[in-house]
């Protein structure tokens, strides 16, 4: 978890927002001084995040889920019966606003992501979400959803030479002064930080060239590193896919239609 189990603050309403993600599941939710720093439990905690939910449900009761793991969001709607629970489908997303065409396989998160950040900062759009993958995409000034890029996230990048290639050392995630490499970590940090800092350069520039200028937007876990490798102008929100869920189900859900 992101903050300890003993803190708690109270929320601004009943709302529990939900996460689910492919290796873990976050929760946040408003309180009077914003958005919550999200909670992450990953699937090895999963039991521990019911127990910290059914502590907290007298302040709760209503959860409003995205999720790309559909057993996970079903576990826990089973276990927890007595709560309100609202899956968002990307079948609720209006036609015209997606310009994407397998959309059966379309990440929920990626979508809400995106209309989080047009929401909060304004569209056009492009969100770097840097988790365990680390997707690119572009939300239009008409707020229309137009897709992007998947890539492996940094972690899974080392990682990948970690098992693969046993005999390199770990490496700092800096970016050398000096090129080309001149030891063992600096030709991998060349490889690794800086090839993946290249790499969604590259990507934004394209976006710039084709589509104009556009607000960026840094969230995930590794959100403030990769700001911070490509120096560029741009805003790290951590809560950025609950923005995306609120706003989302306050239009297309929520009777009262609250303010997103």
């Amino acid at each position: 978890m992101s903050k300890s189990e003993t803190e708690f603050v109270k929320p601004l309403n009943d709302l529990l927002l939900l996460d689910v993600g492919n290796t873990a599941v976050k929760l946040s939710y408003a309180t009077p001084e914003g958005w919550l720093e999200p909670l992450r439990f990953p699937k090895a905690e999963f039991d521990k995040m019911i127990v910290w939910m059914r502590h907290h449900q007298a302040y709760f009761g209503r959860t409003v889920i995205s999720t790309v793991v559909f057993p996970v969001s079903d576990k826990i709607i089973e276990l927890l019966p007595d709560w309100d629970h609202q899956l968002l489908y990307r079948e609720d997303i209006p036609d015209e606003k997606l310009d994407y065409d397998s959309i059966k396989m379309l990440g929920m998160d990626r979508y809400l992501g995106c209309y989080g950040a047009a929401g909060q900062y304004g569209a056009p759009v492009v969100v770097v979400d840097a988790g365990t993958a680390c997707t690119v995409d572009y939300m239009d000034a008409d707020q229309v959803y137009r897709g992007g890029v998947i890539m492996p996230g940094l972690s899974l990048w080392e990682r990948s030479l970690q098992q693969y290639a046993v005999g390199l050392p770990a490496a700092r995630r800096e970016i050398p002064d000096h090129w080309p490499g001149h030891t063992t970590e600096q030709c991998l940090q060349w490889g690794l930080a800086a090839a993946f800092r290249d790499c969604i350069g590259v990507m934004l520039d394209r976006y710039r060239e084709r589509q104009g200028d556009y607000r960026l937007v840094f969230t995930g876990g590794d959100a403030s590193l990769v700001r911070e490798l490509l120096d560029q102008d741009g805003t790290v929100d951590p809560a950025l896919i609950f923005r995306g869920i609120h706003r989302f189900w306050s239009r297309a859900y929520s009777s009262s239609n609250p303010s997103s």
